[in-house]
């Protein structure tokens, strides 16, 4: 998927890469079971995660028999962008 369209109109393209709007969400359980048998170093396949960087709303990818290109959206309950996929600032660095 190339670009994903918001509800608020904006448009959230994956072609420049990385993207401080796109991410990956990795279960718990999934998690745990790559542990034992991933390199440290390796492509990390998750739900794909975009964040609307003018309303912030998250989409999720949501695959259904209907529609394997499907999303799902929801929105912030203050409305405001919370720039999930940025890099953590870490303590002491």
């Amino acid at each position: 998927m190339g670009k994903v369209n918001c509800p608020c109109g904006w448009q959230i393209s994956d072609v420049g890469c990385p993207s401080a709007e796109i991410g990956y969400a990795i279960s718990d359980t999934e998690q745990d079971d790559m542990a034992d048998h991933i390199p440290s170093l390796t492509i990390i396949e998750g739900r794909k995660i975009w964040e609307c960087s003018q309303c912030g709303r998250i989409a999720f990818d949501y695959p259904t028999r209907g529609n394997p290109n499907g999303i799902k959206w929801y929105m912030p309950s203050d409305g405001l962008p919370g720039n999930l996929m940025r890099p953590r600032i870490q303590e002491g660095v």
